[in-house]
């Protein structure tokens, strides 16, 4: 018998049938709303009316004053505001001088600085200004005044580097011209030229008194000097000249023959200031520093005048040509007066009257609209008929913009 073999069945795998999971829908889900943080609105922009001088108007108005004395001076009321209303701001500045006195300006300054200049001086101390060693001089007291007068330039709105020119000009045995400065600080408008407060602290005293090449020297600063500008020149000294010149007749030593200097600063129509600085210097009749002066008050007839304290002399300097006690002084934005303005916003200088720069307010910038600045004076003085008040003023119409 055959036994067959065992037979293994192969196994057998069941494929299982593929599963297809059920859809899942997620739920919506809803952000959450998002509110923006707010957004700052930027504060605006002060814009100080008196920082544009570019945009602005000014205009004058004249009076003549009919003395006692049969005499007659123009006065000049100037008036500057911006030449349209952006705003309802406007900045307001001005003066009073004499007619065909006003800015710009080349202003002269002949100094002495002979040996004599060393001398005490009396009045208020002024020290060492210089550093000489020497305190209290005629020198120092020329000195101080003269940085009087440029800090004045420096802090009157009306005056400033770019309508004042100086032209310095020193003497002793011989005269020296120094050069054209401006008066104030290019980086600081406020604040006196380095450079020129640098050239007065360096002078010292020393030589005689030669006017006539001092006159000679200072023609060379009106010569240079820009043209079409109000020509002052003031001549400061001590003494009395004790050198003859260069050919007007001075060889036969005639020290106070200066007609070829004096023609010559005619021809720029300069204004010539002569001050004599203490005892030993003569503003009498025919002396040298009245040959000079050519501007004597037709109200009192005098011409130079002398000093003897330092305060005479920063007065000297400084005093103020137009006549008269200042009585009123308002402005006015479309007929209604700012208030806070007054004869205490006024100051007194060797130019006249200065005012500003005053921020008014009141203006309607609509362009349908024009707005109207008034400033108006009241100045007392002994007319022909008595004392008078009278009154200058000007208006500056204003358009406006927006």
């Amino acid at each position: 018998p055959v036994t067959p073999a065992p037979v293994t069945p192969a196994p057998v795998y069941a494929t299982p049938a593929p599963v297809t999971p059920a859809p899942v829908t997620p739920a919506p889900v809803t952000p959450a709303p998002v509110t923006p943080a707010p957004v700052a609105t930027p504060a605006p922009v002060y814009v100080d009316p008196c920082s544009n001088t570019t945009a602005a108007q000014s205009n004058s108005a004249v009076r003549a004053l009919n003395f006692a004395s049969g005499a007659v001076q123009n006065q000049e009321l100037t008036l500057t505001t911006a030449e349209e209303a952006e705003t309802t701001e406007t900045c307001v500045r001005g003066g009073i001088a004499l007619e065909g006195n006003t800015p710009p300006y080349n202003l002269g300054f002949v100094i002495d600085i002979s040996a004599s200049t060393s001398n005490p001086f009396g009045g208020t101390p002024t020290g060492d200004v210089n550093s000489d060693g020497r305190p209290d001089n005629i020198l120092d007291a020329e000195l101080a005044a003269m940085i009087e007068v440029l800090e004045y330039i420096a802090s009157t709105s009306d005056l400033g580097n770019d309508n004042v020119n100086i032209g310095i000009t020193t003497f002793s045995t011989s005269a020296e011209y120094h050069g054209q400065f401006m008066p104030s600080d290019p980086a600081d408008p406020a604040a006196v030229n380095p450079d020129l407060l640098a050239l007065l602290l360096s002078l010292r005293s020393l030589g005689n008194t030669d006017f006539d090449d001092a006159l000679d020297k200072t023609i060379l600063f009106f010569e240079e000097a820009p043209a079409g500008r109000t020509n002052m020149l003031f001549f400061l000294s001590d003494g009395m000249p004790n050198l003859t010149g260069d050919g007007d007749g001075e060889a036969n030593g005639d020290v106070k023959n200066y007609a070829s200097e004096l023609a010559r600063l005619e021809q720029f129509n300069v204004q010539r200031h002569a001050i004599g600085i203490g005892p030993n210097s003569s503003i009498e009749p025919g002396s040298g520093l009245d040959l000079i002066d050519n501007t004597p008050d037709v109200f009192t007839m005098i011409g130079p005048v002398q000093v003897t304290t330092t305060d005479g002399l920063a007065d000297a300097l400084l005093s103020n040509p137009v006549t008269g006690t200042l009585m009123a002084f308002a402005i006015e934005v479309n007929g209604v007066t700012v208030p806070g303005i007054d004869t205490t916003s006024i100051t007194e200088g060797l130019t006249g009257f200065t005012f500003g720069p005053f921020v008014v307010g009141g203006l309607d910038p609509s362009v349908a609209t024009t707005d109207q600045v008034t400033a108006t004076v009241a100045i007392q003085y002994a007319s022909r008929t008595g004392t008078e008040i009278f009154t200058i003023a000007v208006t500056n119409d204003i358009p406006g913009t927006i």
